[in-house]
């Protein structure tokens, strides 16, 4: 597991290296998608932090480390791509509405807090997989935010699959 988080935060570094090397246009598309993209991260990374000091199990404790680790990674190498073709967009911090109300329920739970949290990290690793396939597909993509989106996929699906193993209690 350390050696995976390892080759990940090198791979994700490398590609921060290379959004700052590269200059390309940044659309309208480019900056919705960059937009709802810091939106879904900031929700994956509260919603860690919360399974953090909810979470039951050591199973969704350690998942929720790695979700915090990659998701910092992740969001820095998003904010370094976009600085670098839009300098005066800055990236929310803030989960939007509908994953504020997510986690508003998720804080909700009880005793139930590890079942729908696996049930809402399946949901939304299903959700962002789609998301980042439909923008990766997009020819006139901003190359730098697609390399850091094409970096991020694969590590999209390892959440998925290791949130479909957790416990549901």
């Amino acid at each position: 597991m350390q050696r995976i988080l390892l080759t990940l935060t090198v791979i994700l570094s490398l590609i921060v290296g290379m959004a700052l090397a590269t200059s390309h246009a940044f659309s309208s598309a480019d900056r919705r998608f960059a937009l709802e993209a810091a939106h879904y991260n900031a929700f994956e990374l509260q919603a860690a932090i919360l399974a953090q000091t909810m979470g039951t199990s050591p199973e969704v404790k350690t998942y929720a480390e790695m979700i915090l680790i990659h998701h910092k990674t992740v969001g820095t190498a998003l904010q370094a791509a976009v600085k670098k073709s839009d300098p005066s967009l800055m990236l929310p911090s803030e989960p939007s509405p509908k994953y504020r109300a997510v986690l508003e329920a998720l804080k909700n739970s009880g005793m139930e807090f590890n079942a729908k949290y696996k049930a809402q990290m399946v949901s939304s690793h299903v959700e962002i997989h789609a998301f980042f396939a439909r923008y990766l597909a997009r020819r006139s993509a901003n190359i730098d935010t697609w390399a850091v989106i094409n970096t991020a996929q694969p590590i999209v699906v390892m959440h998925l699959e290791a949130a479909r193993k957790l416990p549901a209690q």
